[in-house]
């Protein structure tokens, strides 16, 4: 508000709400002021850094000689309300004032918030996924068709000489299959790498049944999709961060240690051959966590000192609901790391829906598993606790 002329009478009432909390309830501000005839209402949004946004004065009514007050020409006080405060009704004043703040002072959008992982985003991606590779089994034209799908997406990437195929000739219980792990790299500013993983293809042995897989390998494939369009938009300010679409998690016939992760065991065995696996300061793996009932378990195989901060992670993110209720030890695609020493973390929900006498696994491995059983709730936690695990071994390294 303008200060009172020198000449002005001492105010006679001040009248203020404040709110609560910062940011909470917009302020309204009266004052009476001047003579038998001269008032001044002002109200004005007292939070930190915003401008008044609704204002008026009337000119002084005095004498010739001196100069009047300039009138704001901002939301003038509705001529009603002057009225009001004449008659001394400084309560009705309020009232008046308060019920027009609402159209006029819309609360400012934040500055400067971080950038957010799109969890309906991973879920629109997870949608397409499955709608153009439902069946993706190793060697499967759906297994062409999900391969050309991630390419895709990573155009850039490509152009760029940061998308790379790495195939490998497997030895299965089906014979010798062509497989192929496909890493994306977004070099950050700091000496090492963070990996973040997950396989894309479907159950072999699944292949007969109608199998989309849309937790297992689907809803994962599109988090990191989804992943990369972040990265592209904002470059990793410390460690590398390369994603990791793996190949042939899955058993051919059976699951064994020798019928299971065959990306994995690749690429970690190339790895520590080429001196990559140095580099690398966590390997993040997902797995089937767009599950609508989430709850990601403590697992037992991986690094105890990334499980704690996965548990902060939660805390952190608001998300602490959503991990640890349940302790498990998954054999899954981070163990061929874990064997070499590099820090690992599992990320997944294996218990995904009811258990039944027919369904003793819940939806995982069945015909069940589909669109609808994930949650773009479910892939904005995941998404949320994956960039915030990047923060935290950032700050940890």
């Amino acid at each position: 508000m303008t200060a009172p002329a020198p000449s002005s009478p001492a105010p006679k009432h001040i009248i203020s709400t404040k709110p609560r909390r910062s940011g909470e309830t917009y302020a309204i501000s009266a004052e009476i002021k001047g003579n038998r005839d001269t008032y001044v209402i002002s109200t004005g949004a007292k939070r930190s850094g915003e401008t008044p946004v609704f204002r008026s004065q009337r000119p002084d009514h005095r004498s010739p000689d001196t100069p009047s007050q300039t009138q704001a020409t901002t939301n003038r006080v509705p001529h009603p309300l002057r009225a009001f405060c004449a008659k001394g009704g400084m309560v009705a004043a309020l009232l008046a004032i308060s019920l027009t703040l609402p159209a006029a002072a819309q609360k400012a959008p934040a500055q400067n918030s971080p950038a957010r992982f799109n969890g309906q985003a991973a879920y629109n991606l997870t949608r397409q996924y499955i709608a153009a590779a439902p069946k993706r089994w190793v060697g499967s034209p759906g297994h062409a068709k999900a391969e050309a799908f991630i390419k895709d997406h990573f155009k850039p990437e490509i152009a760029q000489g940061r998308f790379e195929t790495d195939r490998f000739t497997a030895g299965t219980p089906a014979g010798l299959l062509e497989m192929r792990n496909y890493i994306v790299r977004y070099p950050g500013k700091k000496d090492g790498v963070i990996v973040l993983a997950t396989h894309y293809e479907t159950n072999y042995p699944l292949r007969d049944i109608n199998f989309v897989g849309a937790n297992d390998g689907g809803s994962t494939t599109a988090l990191l999709i989804e992943m990369g369009n972040y990265l592209r938009a904002h470059p990793p300010q410390g460690y590398s961060i390369w994603l990791v679409f793996d190949d042939g998690e899955e058993a051919i016939q059976s699951w064994s240690a020798t019928d299971s992760l065959y990306g994995t065991r690749h690429l970690a065995a190339k790895w520590s051959q080429d001196g990559t696996l140095k580099k690398i300061k966590a390997f993040l793996l997902a797995d089937m966590i767009g599950d609508k009932d989430l709850n990601i378990d403590r697992d037992a195989n991986s690094t105890p000192w990334l499980l704690d901060m996965l548990k902060q992670a939660a805390k952190n993110t608001g998300h602490s609901a959503y991990v640890f209720k349940n302790s498990t030890a998954v054999e899954d695609d981070h163990l061929p790391f874990a064997k070499r020493g590099v820090p690992v973390l599992d990320i997944i929900d294996i218990d995904y829906g009811p258990r039944t006498f027919s369904m003793p696994d819940g939806y995982h491995h069945t015909a069940e598993d589909t669109l609808d059983k994930i949650s773009a709730h479910s892939l904005q936690i995941a998404g949320d606790l994956f960039l915030e695990m990047i923060r935290l071994i950032n700050q940890r390294g």
